[in-house]
């Protein structure tokens, strides 16, 4: 009998065991499955989310996203930390990127929003939610908005202060561009399709109307283009430094700048405008008609 009590004993864990299959492990935490439900566990086996989830997918070392259905089409998803405590209510279709450990760029239907760490909704429903050059920046917790009313117009929002300078301002029509994205994020510089520039708090607008396009900036100097579609360089005035005699003009790094004429010469110049490395030689320049760059 005593026998007869292991033996089920034994066959009834395994059957558990069975039952809770282990489908994923990141990050020491281990998706589990119930008959068609998922839940979470830790190295140790002890239960992070219960087994009640329709889908979880481990976003991080510290986020975990969990989905059940909502209606018939739609799922109802939320973000809960490692401890099993929720982040992001389950209102939300999906999480679609977290950024800076903090902010939580979501799917609400149609639209996009933001929540924080709190669980508070910082960025209302968006159109759209715009990218830089290398992908989606949040930048001293701001990013760019698209306006739901009004197409083409963008904003630039503050995520942690709703009565800031930023959240002030209507709009800035057409795009929002970072000029120069290898810089630190507190020393950003964005321009709008008008030439205005702005920084990260937004409080130093500019615009540079004389310019036909800003392409970019470096260590205090914008990389601006003639309608003729040559470049050169001014400063934080706007006064032109360097003449547009160049056909590309990278942005200043480290005290030089790569510049290039005639479209198959490459040299560099420091930041007074002297040639430094691989200079053209003066037959070269008369052939392009430049007797000096700097203005």
């Amino acid at each position: 009998m005593k026998k007869l009590v292991i033996i089920l004993f034994v066959m009834i864990a395994l059957m558990a065991c069975k039952e809770q299959k282990q489908i994923d492990y990141k990050y020491g935490l281990q998706i589990i499955k119930d008959s068609n439900l998922k839940g979470v566990v830790d190295v140790n086996g002890n239960s992070i989310l219960d087994t009640k989830y329709e889908n979880i997918v481990i976003l991080d070392e510290n986020f975990i996203q969990a989905c059940s259905t909502y209606s018939k089409n739609r799922k109802s998803c939320g973000v809960f930390d490692v401890n099993g405590h929720e982040i992001v209510p389950m209102v939300t279709d999906g999480i679609l990127e977290v950024y800076d450990s903090k902010y939580f760029l979501v799917a609400m239907g149609k639209s996009k929003a933001i929540f924080d760490l709190n669980g508070t909704l910082v960025l209302d429903k968006q159109d759209e939610i715009y990218s830089y050059s290398q992908g989606i920046v949040v930048f001293n917790n701001r990013i760019v908005v698209g306006d739901l009313e009004v197409e083409n117009r963008y904003f630039v929002r503050d995520l942690n202060n709703p009565k800031s300078f930023l959240n002030q301002q209507k709009g800035f029509k057409r795009y929002v561009q970072l000029l120069n994205p290898n810089e630190r994020k507190d020393k950003f510089l964005f321009k709008t399709s008008n030439n205005f520039i702005f920084n990260t708090n937004g409080k130093q607008i500019k615009q540079f109307a004389n310019y036909y396009n800003i392409l970019g900036y470096g260590e205090g100097y914008l990389t601006v283009q003639n309608q003729d579609l040559m470049k050169g360089y001014a400063n934080s005035r706007g006064e032109l430094v360097f003449k547009q005699v160049f056909v590309t003009a990278k942005p200043f790094k480290k005290g030089k700048a790569k510049v290039s004429i005639g479209g198959n010469h490459d040299f560099v110049i420091n930041s007074s405008g002297i040639c430094i490395e691989n200079c053209p030689s003066e037959r070269l320049l008369k052939y392009h008609g430049i007797s000096s760059w700097i203005n």
